[in-house]
């Protein structure tokens, strides 16, 4: 059971870190900043964080936004 709850946790960790380097890669990709990236997930997702940087291209926010 302890070796079921460690690789649990280890894949939630790095399924984040990989998660959070995709995010960087697609903002850095488009030049969003911030606050652009945390609006568009904010009007679109519905949420702080978007469960994938995917949702914005779906809702046409594959462009450069003003700051």
């Amino acid at each position: 059971m302890n070796r079921l709850f460690i690789c649990l946790a280890l894949f939630v960790i790095v399924d984040m870190i990989l998660f959070e380097a995709h995010v960087a890669a697609f903002r850095k990709e488009l030049q969003l900043s911030d606050a652009a990236y945390d609006g568009a997930c904010t009007l679109y997702c519905q949420h702080r964080v978007c469960p994938s940087p995917l949702h914005l291209h779906r809702y046409g926010f594959d462009r450069v936004l003003p700051e």
